[in-house]
């Protein structure tokens, strides 16, 4: 007999922003994935693993295939800040926020400047990507920063994606 109850996580049965997507298209789906176990790591996997480590802020020993895709995903994100004009920012990684204990989100980097907030995630496979605007995941992180930071009143989100589609951002 298979058991149907999900599988605890860090933030308990709690929807996440990184499956909005998944439970917008078909919650029955989103309900079934919680009771399927991870599969085995890949090397993309791996490579993605390390590299969001550093960019949240490990010290971790990074590969010569990893360190381009870093170096790739921080001149994006310069590009971006210039572009924004981002000075001075309280810049928060990997930090999970809450929606009253209903729902969370992490993520990947969150820039905030005055009344301004930069929500960025790193993409770094080849697959298919979502651009910024249509991003479910950003969607409810923009939610979360705004709720968590009220003095924001313009608020940016953005996919660094050096793999696939480069950089997308709201503006």
């Amino acid at each position: 007999m298979i058991d149907l109850l999900p599988t605890p996580t860090d933030r308990g049965d709690a929807p996440s922003c990184s499956s909005f997507a998944r439970y917008a298209q078909c919650p029955g789906s989103y309900t079934l994935a919680l009771t399927v176990p991870e599969p085995p790591s890949s090397p993309a996997a791996d490579l993605g693993t390390l590299v969001h480590a550093h960019l949240g802020g490990e010290t971790v020993q990074l590969t010569e295939e990893a360190a381009g895709l870093v170096a790739m995903c921080e001149k994006h994100l310069a590009s971006l800040h210039a572009e924004l004009d981002v000075r001075n920012p309280e810049t928060m990684r990997e930090q999970r926020l809450w929606w009253e204990g209903e729902w969370s989100g992490q993520a990947d980097r969150i820039d905030v400047w005055g009344d301004s907030a930069l929500v960025v995630d790193y993409k770094t496979g080849r697959g298919a990507v979502d651009s910024a605007d249509r991003n479910m995941q950003l969607r409810g992180l923009a939610v979360l920063v705004k709720r968590h930071h009220p003095q924001v009143k313009t608020l940016f989100t953005a996919i660094i994606a050096p793999m696939s589609i480069g950089t997308t951002a709201t503006m």
